[in-house]
């Protein structure tokens, strides 16, 4: 190495090292700290050693997501890509699809698609599609948040109000038929629940079987001939085993065995 390039070299020096020290701290600032508190499986995600739980007869979606000591009640139902984080979801309740619970919801309340609920609300409250219900604010008993409303931090919607707006105000009090259709609405919730869960619990094989006796219904004229339900003592013919329960003649089951021994 030449003379020149040595002193050159020499100059640059307290140069390169700065640069480089402040390249350093520039990327220590922008790395992600990996989390130690969460470990995500399957849509339930622990914290701090707590993992959430679900009651049995209760329904959560395969995409929904639990975090923390998050619980969901008899009953209750968390619906697809909603996400409750250490709040308790009350008996029959129900977290539409895409909302985002943090506070606790009551027995038989209903929260809206795409709603969030940071505060809490009582016992058969609704909260309307792509509401927000911020932290420290509540919805009484029966009480209603109208879509898109956003009810302020600390407000308190009383027992079977009306509140719309952003921020949301008394409209009024719920009329007994707004009662009731609440509440029906809420049974119906429970009632759907129970059967996407058994959807939701049947194996691949299950759901192709299901998928071909639809087809075949769809397709299969009312006024033809109708598959046996697979249950039919008759499965042989001519005294051979088939394996297999035969279709039907003149809509009656038969089989080879049982007309040769009526002759």
């Amino acid at each position: 190495m030449s003379a020149t390039v040595e002193k050159a070299m020499a100059a640059l020096s307290p140069f390169l090292k700065t640069a480089g020290a402040a390249l350093k701290a520039q990327g220590q600032g922008l790395m992600l700290t990996a989390p130690t508190a969460a470990a995500a499986v399957g849509g339930v995600v622990e914290v701090d050693g707590k993992l959430p739980t679900v009651a049995a007869g209760a329904f959560v979606a395969p995409t929904a997501t639990l975090l923390g000591p998050a619980t969901v009640a008899e009953g209750a139902s968390v619906w697809y890509g909603a996400s409750v984080a250490g709040a308790a979801v009350g008996a029959g309740a129900c977290v539409g699809d895409g909302a985002v619970v943090r506070g606790a919801v009551g027995e038989g309340a209903l929260v809206g698609a795409n709603a969030v609920v940071l505060g809490s609300l009582g016992a058969r409250a609704v909260v309307e599609c792509g509401a927000t219900v911020e932290a420290g604010a509540s919805v009484g008993a029966d009480g209603r948040v109208g879509a898109g409303s956003l009810v302020a931090a600390g407000a308190a919607v009383g027992a079977g109000e009306l509140w719309s707006g952003s921020p949301a105000e008394l409209v009024r009090a719920l009329t007994p038929a707004e009662l009731a259709a609440a509440a029906e609405e809420a049974a119906l919730a429970v009632d759907l629940s129970a059967k996407y869960a058994l959807e939701c619990a049947k194996s691949y094989e299950e759901l192709i079987a299901d998928d071909a006796a639809d087809e075949d219904k769809a397709m299969r004229h009312p006024r033809y001939f109708q598959p046996l339900d697979g249950d039919d003592e008759y499965t042989s013919v001519g005294g051979q085993d088939t394996g297999i329960v035969p279709g039907r003649i003149m809509n009656n089951a038969i089989s080879q065995n049982k007309r040769m021994g009526e002759r």
